[in-house]
């Protein structure tokens, strides 16, 4: 008797636990997408934020990348937050991608940019370790969103503000402000 109790109880745990699952509680609206560069002849960014009807939005744009990157050219991510949206209102956050330099950053690339972007532009895809040689090219991204890859699983609502600033031969950066907001199911 003592025994079929247990095991009701453990069965009914088991549902449970089937029915659960770790997933992002968060999902985000695009606010705006800018890109600078120090020599447009070397890398040129015409980004922006592309809206579709009222609700759908993604990042499209293009970049003409006419250099070749090497030992020297370091990339950096910098992630603020902020609750109104704004500017003087953001502030830094932990979670970052530190200095670094480009050619080393291929776990990044693979984790965040490319899953978000393979389907909706021509970024390259890399095999080895490292992203050598970046190949010289017009990048078009249209109505990417940044759904995929490997996110928290939960951030606290407001404004986020992502600059990827790369130094090196050309200095140039991009800067993503999305609003986010958490979501039920």
């Amino acid at each position: 008797m003592i025994f079929q109790a247990i095991f009701r109880k453990f069965c009914l745990l088991l549902l449970a636990f089937e029915g659960c699952e770790c997933k992002r509680n968060w999902d985000y609206e695009p606010i705006s997408l800018t890109g600078h560069s120090s020599d447009e002849s070397k890398l040129k960014p015409d980004l922006r934020v592309e809206r579709v009807g009222r609700s759908e939005a993604g990042f499209s744009g293009t970049l003409d990348w006419q250099y070749d990157i090497d030992h020297t050219t370091m990339i950096e991510v910098q992630i603020f937050r902020s609750s109104s949206g704004s500017e003087s209102d953001y502030r830094l956050l932990p979670f970052a991608i530190p200095k670094r330099n480009l050619l080393n950053a291929k776990a990044e690339y693979d984790n965040l940019l490319y899953p978000n972007t393979k389907r909706c532009s021509n970024m390259p895809r890399f095999d080895g370790d490292v992203l050598y040689p970046w190949p010289r090219d017009l990048y078009k991204l249209h109505m990417c969103d940044f759904r995929n890859g490997i996110w928290p699983e939960i951030l606290v609502d407001g404004f986020y503000k992502v600059k990827v600033i790369v130094t090196g031969e050309v200095d140039w950066s991009v800067t993503f402000v999305v609003r986010l907001s958490t979501t039920l199911f």
